[in-house]
């Protein structure tokens, strides 16, 4: 994502969906977007006055934290989101890491949070267990971000991780 480390210039007018932004993204790097549907990919954002003073990077972190996920380009040229939810599971080779924890406990996502100091707070679910988010001027002004939120908490909940610290031995 090294192309996407300027800042935004691109014109939108508001209101206009997430797939509207992500395009205008895509389309200012020369990349192809990978994307065509996702959680909150129609929502509608109603203002965001402040959008140039964020880099492609910024805005594209933010779309892909509104879709539950994370930007990635593929060798292709394509920029994906992804969640950790589905999609390919890799093999995790063993030579030259070293993985330990702390504990052995099994945490599962069991809410949503998104803090905000521009807008109410949201919560979703009932746990002690949240996946935060914080601070997205995206969400901040969506037409319906309590449905965001509600459809991020759709996508983790239940889902259950040990955290844990990997070091890699890796060539310079």
């Amino acid at each position: 994502l090294l192309k996407a480390e300027k800042m935004f210039t691109q014109s939108i007018t508001f209101p206009c969906s997430l797939s509207t932004i992500l395009t205008a993204c895509c389309n200012a790097l020369g990349v192809t977007c990978a994307i065509s549907s996702g959680v909150n990919y129609s929502a509608v954002v109603t203002a965001f006055d402040d959008i140039k003073n964020y880099t492609y990077r910024q805005i594209l972190g933010m779309i892909a934290a509104v879709m539950g996920g994370y930007c990635r380009m593929t060798r292709d040229n394509q920029l994906e989101i992804r969640n950790i939810m589905g999609g390919t599971q890799y093999a995790v080779l063993s030579d030259g890491m070293k993985i330990s924890s702390e504990t052995s406990e099994v945490i599962t996502i069991d809410s949503v949070a998104y803090e905000s100091t521009s807008v109410e707070n949201i919560l979703v679910g009932t746990g002690t267990n949240p996946l935060y988010i914080s601070e997205n001027p995206l969400i901040d002004n969506m037409e319906d971000a309590q449905t965001a939120i509600d459809n991020i908490y759709n996508v983790y909940n239940n889902f259950a991780y040990t955290p844990c610290d990997i070091e890699l031995i890796m060539d310079p």
